[in-house]
């Protein structure tokens, strides 16, 4: 199993061939629901290999839909236009594409209820979470780069090493700090987000206070002196914009956060965090957003297309945020040097 952001070696016995056989020629040909394919794809739970798949029963109970008002009604060519128009920024081309670079109308298609206009949030959101991954995986390099200079800055216990992971550091605790003002708009329109978000802001609130007790005083000042990226103060802006104007997107977003974490952490926090974090590359886990948004009611095609133009907005944001990482860090070792 070989996926941009995943990959798995899986034994498989003479008695299973055949079957597995016909379970990857019927995937390749999109025939995802034959018995052959849904038997290998259940062999996988737990990985992000799959989309769920649309509920047509959920038809049956659809009344209306959970709609947040947007304030605008105007075309958005590519990501910084979204940008500009939900959050009133200008001049976001260094870091964002100049058009839209996700399969949308894939996604869109798998999570249409067959013989309907309607589409599934949940099935939207593991399509768009899909798109995350590979995305992000674009960027696997600059990660494993960036680990690797502060581990060498480390080794060498000097002042630059200290400096990076202050810029570490501040991100993270930058997101702790607002995690709960970007969700909580959410609350009254989707009241059942509320037990996840709760347990959203616990996990960041733990992970910071790992983060503070493994730093002194000295440590602790030069992170508050730190600025926050740009990219991530958007990427929280939209967060925000999500839980007012787009369950579907915020949904996709809570589980997005769910294990935001960097991986240039375990240079402060040790091993146990870079266990934990190998956990997360496997991909095993629940994903909290398909669970959230199969709680929200199906969604006509405008306020799908929406939701996915803002997740590839925050997507982008996401890879941005790794590369302006990265340059950072680079720029401390050639100072250094």
């Amino acid at each position: 199993m070989k996926l941009p952001w995943l990959e798995m070696d899986v034994e498989v016995g003479p008695e299973d061939r055949p079957w597995i056989r016909k379970a990857i020629e019927d995937i390749s040909t999109n025939q995802l629901e034959t018995k052959s394919a849904q038997r290998f794809l259940k062999r996988f739970d737990g990985h992000h290999v799959s989309f769920a798949a649309p509920d047509p029963e959920k038809l049956d109970s659809y009344e209306r839909e959970l709609v947040y008002l947007t304030p605008f009604h105007r075309r958005m060519d590519d990501p910084g236009s979204l940008i500009e128009i939900a959050l009133g920024c200008e001049s976001t081309e260094h870091f964002l594409p100049a058009m839209w670079m996700w399969d949308d109308e894939s996604v869109l298609s798998q999570s249409r209820i067959k013989g309907s206009d309607l589409h599934d949030p949940a099935t939207l959101v593991s399509g768009l979470t899909g798109c995350r991954l590979g995305n992000e995986a674009t960027t696997r390099g600059d990660r494993e780069a960036l680990w690797q200079k502060l581990r060498m800055m480390r080794e060498r216990s000097n002042a630059r090493h200290i400096e990076g992971i202050a810029v570490v550091c501040r991100q993270l605790l930058y997101v702790t700090d607002h995690i709960k003002h970007v969700t909580k708009p959410a609350w009254r329109m989707f009241p059942e987000s509320i037990e996840t978000c709760e347990r959203l802001i616990e996990r960041h609130n733990a992970v910071s206070m790992r983060v503070i007790g493994a730093c002194d005083e000295s440590l602790l000042l030069k992170i508050q002196s730190k600025h926050i990226l740009e990219p991530l103060t958007l990427l929280m802006r939209l967060f925000s914009y999500s839980a007012h104007y787009s369950p579907v997107a915020f949904t996709w977003f809570v589980d997005m956060f769910w294990d935001y974490v960097h991986p240039s952490l375990a240079c402060v926090m040790g091993e146990g965090i870079e266990s934990e974090m190998d956990t997360r590359r496997m991909g095993v886990k629940v994903s909290e957003g398909e669970i959230l948004s199969s709680r929200l009611p199906l969604v006509q095609r405008p306020t799908a297309h929406f939701a996915a133009q803002i997740c590839e907005t925050a997507g982008h944001l996401a890879v941005a945020i790794d590369r302006e990482m990265h340059r950072l860090i680079e720029t401390m070792i050639v100072g250094e040097a």
